[in-house]
């Protein structure tokens, strides 16, 4: 028992114990490769053992103990410390022995034998009820801060993640789980949007705002992640994309089945490969489990050669599923460049199969982090069921894929308020648009043989309301130093007057200078700086609607504190 137990993650043990000099065994055993784990092991602050690879040390899955005499105890409490190196350090049982007292734990598992059953660990997360609500007291005010406090505290550390950082922020991953099911973990946004009457004072509102979009913005996503994994289902459909079977596969020996596949420690294929073997077809999900022993989970690549033997004929696709970069040569064309790190997607090429026919094959392939999973898929298509599929099934769902996009969109643009959350706009348009919009559109156009219509792009022109933004806020400023504050004005039509207003402080009476038109709706503002504290606000008509920066400009607008005069 003790061999398939095991407590993995652990930081630290603090056993009661009597004081005393003792006896302590540390039992430990591996389930992975060598080379996966390292550690460093205190007992009552000493170091003990020192870089501890225990497959390494003792074998992969076999016991292996260390046993140290004279551990003195003298408060009441023996501290076992992990220090993790490579991964997460862990330990499967614990033996401590005295001349009057012993204890012997199971680390990870049940009661067993004269082992104890493992203790639960101990919480980590310290209460957080009087944090959010102080905080939310001072950004939303009083009226709602108790409300919004429990709801921010119900989700502290269960904020669900619709997105990962792979490519930049923002990347929307693929979901095959039902939108009916996924957007009960987003009822928390619903409770917060029924607070928002309740929320007093412009500056509240304006930070509350900021949250709620934030929140809905995530929604969005999480409601775009289900569309684009049903699309991506549905997709693959079309040409009935399924892995190409052993059966068309030969290894370069010409004996068997399938292709031969070079294994690589690295994501460039550098040096010789670590593995050399037979694959009897491309159709691996190895999610974050290493793709064979030897070779590590993250950050490896993979080169497969051999020749496809067609057994069908006609027009078709024939291209690589993967996460992360795939690139696939055919008779020495690449038809499929993807070499980048991304979730799994297809590119397939337009490929005409001849029955009888050998085609050469080079697949390369290589894994960043995270999941990983590769496949050769083709097939052959019929144009007119293709056809009718895409009208009945994949423009209903790409639709509303865009009509989605856009409400989450105008979410994302309300939470902009400096240079940094540009970053996420941008990688919007540089990296999701492509993915979840252009290509898919194009891939649409080509097998219907005309353009989308209106319904099937993203509307270009900002519909959303008005707003006034300045990327970065000066709060201080030397004296005689010219400010320029960059603004931002975000609005379907151009502003009919847009100022920058400013008084030394203690003044009652404004100066006020027009904004200066950089480029569409980029503003400068220039603001003369000399010999006292000021306090300034933008102020920018839009149509019949008038908007400040700060929100709350009329009551209270910005400071800037002046130095060196």
């Amino acid at each position: 028992v003790l061999d398939r137990t095991g407590r993995d993650g652990v930081c630290a043990d603090h056993l009661e114990v009597p004081n005393g000099t003792y006896r302590v065994t540390l039992q430990f055993c591996e389930p992975l490769p060598a080379g996966r784990r390292m550690f460093d092991v205190l007992l009552q602050g000493q170091k003990v053992i020192d870089g501890l690879d225990i497959t390494a040390r003792g074998g992969q899955a076999s016991a292996l103990d260390f046993r140290f005499e004279a551990i003195p105890v003298t408060k009441g409490v023996l501290d076992i410390d992990f220090a993790d190196r490579i991964g997460f350090p862990s330990i499967a049982g614990i033996i401590i022995e005295g001349d009057s007292f012993s204890r012997r734990i199971n680390c990870g598992g049940p009661a067993y034998k004269n082992y104890e059953a493992d203790q639960p660990p101990t919480p980590r997360s310290l209460p957080v009820d009087d944090l959010y609500r102080e905080w939310a007291l001072h950004q939303f005010g009083a009226e709602v801060a108790d409300a919004a406090a429990r709801i921010f505290t119900s989700m502290d550390s269960r904020l669900p993640e619709p997105a990962t950082w792979i490519t930049g922020p923002g990347n929307v991953r693929p979901n095959d789980r039902a939108w009916d099911e996924v957007q009960k973990e987003y009822t928390f946004v619903d409770s917060l949007q029924q607070l928002r009457p309740h929320v007093h004072g412009k500056g509240n509102l304006e930070r509350f705002d900021f949250w709620l979009n934030t929140f809905q913005q995530m929604k969005g996503m999480a409601k775009l992640g289900c569309l684009w994994g049903a699309y991506g289902r549905a997709y693959d459909q079309v040409v009935h994309f399924k892995p190409i079977p052993s059966s068309m596969l030969i290894p370069p020996s010409a004996s068997g089945h399938g292709l031969l596949g070079q294994y690589f420690n690295d994501t460039t294929r550098s040096g010789a490969p670590v593995l050399a073997r037979v694959d009897s077809a491309i159709d691996f999900h190895w999610s974050r489990n290493p793709p064979c022993d030897g070779v590590r989970p993250d950050s490896f690549s993979v080169r497969w050669m051999g020749t496809l033997l067609a057994d069908m004929s006609g027009p078709g696709r024939l291209g690589v599923a993967s996460d992360d970069g795939a690139r696939l040569w055919v008779d020495g064309r690449l038809i499929v460049d993807d070499w980048s790190t991304h979730a799994t997607q297809a590119t397939l090429a337009d490929f005409t199969f001849e029955a009888g026919r050998r085609y050469d094959l080079r697949l390369e392939y290589f894994d960043n982090t995270w999941g990983a999973e590769v496949q050769l898929l083709g097939g052959v298509m019929n144009p007119d069921s293709i056809r009718r599929f895409v009208v009945s099934t994949l423009l209903p769902l790409r639709k509303e894929m865009v009509e989605t996009i856009h409400t989450l969109y105008g979410h994302l643009l309300a939470t902009v308020t400096n240079s940094s959350e540009l970053g996420t706009i941008a990688n919007w348009e540089q990296h999701n648009f492509p993915v979840l919009l252009d290509d898919p559109g194009a891939e649409l156009e080509k097998i219907l043989g005309r353009p989308l219509s209106e319904e099937m792009k993203l509307s270009r022109p900002y519909d959303g309301p008005p707003r006034v933004i300045v990327p970065t806020v000066r709060t201080m400023a030397g004296g005689n130093e010219t400010l320029r504050l960059r603004v931002l004005i975000l609005s379907r039509t151009p502003p009919t007057d847009a100022s920058i207003n400013w008084r030394t402080m203690g003044s009652a009476r404004y100066d006020s200078q027009e904004l200066k038109h950089i480029s569409r709706g980029v503003y400068e503002a220039v603001l003369p700086v000399k010999d006292a504290d000021v306090e300034y606000f933008v102020a920018v008509k839009v149509g019949d609607q008038q908007l400040y920066f700060p929100a709350s400009a009329l009551e209270m607008a910005q400071t800037l504190v002046v130095t060196g005069y």
